[in-house]
């Protein structure tokens, strides 16, 4: 469940004044035998200061008391509570997955090779980088060119490099043996930098679950959460049961997608270090780490006859509605179950909705049972 940031309230010493209630005060104790008068020579001598003090107590002094706590502190300020604490802002992850390229068998393509989805109207090209070095295979029999398939990243990090399928179908630059490229699956992974709030909730738990130094679950949880792109981690406590040892991690991006190979490699490499065991291991000594995707139980969801609150656009609802789904899925994987009245109750509970004729999940109004393998993923959000 996300946590929630308490809203700031003025402490009850604060006296708000404005400039001219503060200047006011500052003329009442006046000497009598002082001109006061608007205009005069004192009255224009003390709004610069009653000014510069309006700014003080009801800015400066405000934005203070905010950037020393973590529930209220904001940018660089937050970074440094999270300092405090062990943790550093995630910054915004590029997108991965894998290419296929067809052409001429023997073909090298090396490591840096850029292929992109091409620009469309005022839409610039997205590039995506090769990530090892490879060549293209020998073809079926009867086929003249071969393939290979080739992991990539996107040049760019962020949301823009996530495409569907069959998106990247170019080269950056003519390469001699290549006949066609595309992406037979689609790119994910791509997430924009980690905001305050999602700063705050690690924070949060940092705090309230410290380090244990002995490898529990609130570690694992910790350490996978440090890595670039990771949403929503959850620990198969079964699977330990039937493989003393071994902790088996489900990683969701912070889109709320299955994570792709990139994170889930990441995710590994952070907690066990292969190449660096000495230094750089976090789990303990003994532990086997498993890092999966879950196979995703795919969620399509059509609501009808919206109505919606003024002010609010179609848009805005379905991304909080999203947002609120994806903080209930940690609940029904719990609970091995998508309840349709639970799903229905986060769309009406959602911002912006004034009301609503209907909402299906797949295409019915009952529950979804989860596998032990599966998470929640919403396919898609249709509005009428």
């Amino acid at each position: 469940m996300a946590v929630e940031r308490p809203v700031f309230t003025l402490p009850a010493w604060h006296r708000q004044e404005s400039a001219e209630q503060i200047q006011a005060r500052m003329m009442e104790r006046l000497p009598p035998d002082i001109d006061n008068i608007e205009g005069g020579f004192p009255y224009d001598f003390t709004m610069p200061t009653a000014l510069e003090e309006d700014e003080l107590m009801n800015f400066v002094l405000i934005e203070t008391l905010k950037i020393m706590f973590p529930a209220w502190a904001y940018g660089i300020y937050l970074d440094y509570h999270a300092a405090a604490v062990g943790l550093t802002r995630r910054p915004a992850n590029h997108a991965g997955g894998y290419v296929t390229i067809t052409g001429v068998p023997g073909t090298e393509i090396p490591v840096g090779t850029i292929f992109c989805v091409p620009a469309v109207n005022d839409v610039p090209a997205i590039e995506y980088a090769t990530i090892t070095d490879a060549v293209i295979g020998e073809p079926a029999e009867g086929d003249e060119y071969g393939t290979v398939d080739i992991g990539v990243t996107a040049v760019v990090g962020g949301r823009s490099g996530n495409v569907s399928a069959d998106s990247i179908v170019i080269m950056a630059s003519p390469f001699k043996g290549v006949v066609s490229v595309t992406n037979q699956a689609a790119i994910t992974g791509g997430t924009v930098e980690e905001s305050d709030d999602e700063l705050y909730e690690r924070i949060v738990f940092a705090e309230q679950s410290p380090e244990s130094f002995v490898g529990n679950d609130a570690d694992y949880i910790r350490w996978a959460k440090e890595v670039n792109g990771v949403g929503t981690v959850l620990i198969d406590t079964q699977y330990e049961v039937e493989h003393p040892n071994w902790v088996k991690l489900i990683i969701l991006d912070a889109n709320g997608q299955p994570a792709n190979d990139q994170i889930l490699a990441a995710v590994y490499e952070h907690i066990i270090a292969p190449d660096n065991r000495a230094e750089d291991r976090l789990a303990p000594i003994g532990a086997i780490l498993v890092v999966e995707a879950p196979t995703g139980c795919s969620l399509t969801i059509a609501v009808t006859g919206l109505e919606l609150t003024d002010g609010y656009t179609k848009a805005e609802v379905v991304k909080r509605f999203k947002d609120r789904l994806e903080e209930y899925y940690i609940e029904a994987k719990k609970d091995a179950e998508v309840r349709w009245n639970q799903i229905h109750a986060v769309f009406t509970k959602t911002e912006g909705v004034e009301d609503f004729a209907s909402l299906t999940v797949n295409g019915k109004t009952e529950n979804i049972e989860i596998a032990a393998d599966d998470y929640p993923v919403t396919e898609g959000v249709t509005v009428e």
